[in-house]
C-alpha cells in the first residue's frame, strides 16, 4: 500500500489525540521531572512532535536535522510522554525515538522507510 499525505495526516493526527485524551489532569503541579527526548537514525531530517507539558501541550517542528535532542523539566503528579518523528519527504532511513525521565530510559521505538513514523509515548500511573 502506497502512503499518502492523508495517510500521514490522520496517523500524526491520531497519535496526538491518544496524548490529548490521555490524560485530563493538568500539569502545573507536583513532582519535577528531567525529560529528555531524543532522535536518531540514517534518516538526515524528521518532522517532530512532542508533549511539552507532560499532558496535551505539544510543540512541532518541520524538517529537524537528525539526530536532535530536547530537555524539558515538567512538573506534574500524572505524566504523559510523547514524541514522534516522521521522515520528512525524500527521507528512506530509519528514525529512533527514546524517552529519558530523571536520567532512566522509558521507551524507545524504530522505524524505517518513506514517511515511517517512529512514535514513543510514556505515562506514569
Amino acid at each position: 500500500m502506497k502512503l499518502t499525505t492523508k495517510h500521514l495526516i490522520v496517523a500524526t493526527a491520531g497519535i496526538v489525540a491518544v496524548g490529548i485524551t490521555g490524560c485530563s489532569a493538568a500539569a502545573t503541579g507536583g513532582t519535577e521531572h528531567t525529560v529528555v527526548y531524543k532522535i536518531s537514525g540514517t534518516s538526515k531530517k524528521a518532522d517532530l512532535t512532542y508533549t511539552t507539558d507532560g499532558s496535551t501541550t505539544t510543540e512541532q517542528s518541520t524538517g529537524s536535522a537528525v539526530p536532535w535532542t530536547k530537555t524539558l523539566k515538567i512538573k506534574t503528579d500524572f505524566p504523559v510522554y510523547q514524541v514522534s518523528a516522521q521522515n520528512s519527504i525524500g527521507q528512506k532511513g530509519t528514525l529512533t525515538c527514546v524517552i529519558e525521565v530523571d536520567g532512566k530510559q522509558v521507551k524507545t521505538a524504530t522505524a524505517k522507510g518513506e514517511a515511517a513514523i517512529a512514535a514513543c509515548d510514556y505515562s506514569k500511573s
